[in-house]
């Protein structure tokens, strides 16, 4: 440990009312003002500056330290609570998609109809009825993967 760092924790031990060398702060006092008359020596340590500089940090720190901080915060509630509202989010996104997804097919249908006639129709609508149950086994598979991870 050099000087300097034998002088700050003097310091510090000084401020806490413990156990101090003396003898080392008033050869660093004396030192300094040996420094502030010859210009040519070192002046890395300005004793009376850094304890006030150190005093000050230190009062600031105790009068965080004195202050009560009631903080009853139930992490639980708020984390849940997220969840909930993110839930909603996706809900309400899920939703909208489908009713806009439904109304393009419905549209697309019905133009369908107007320019191809009944007989393509019906003709769809029986493609459907074969098609459709084999088209739900993967989609359903796939919901199901997906719940599963969640």
């Amino acid at each position: 440990m050099n000087e300097k760092e034998k002088l700050i924790n003097t310091l510090i031990d000084k401020r806490y009312n413990e156990a101090y060398d003396i003898n080392l702060l008033n050869k660093a006092k004396n030192e300094e003002q040996i420094n502030e008359n010859n210009d040519t020596l070192d002046k890395s340590v300005n004793l009376e500056a850094f304890e006030d500089k150190m005093n000050s940090a230190l009062e600031k720190i105790d009068l965080v330290d004195n202050i009560d901080f009631n903080i009853n915060i139930d992490t639980l509630k708020i984390i849940e609570q997220a969840e909930q509202i993110g839930a909603k989010k996706n809900s309400f996104k899920e939703n909208i998609y489908f009713i806009i997804t439904s109304i393009l097919i419905l549209s697309a249908f019905s133009i369908v109809f107007l320019k191809l006639g009944i007989k393509f129709v019906i003709y769809f609508q029986i493609v459907l009825a074969f098609i459709m149950p084999w088209s739900l086994i993967p989609l359903t598979k796939y919901s199901l993967r997906r719940n599963h991870n969640e």
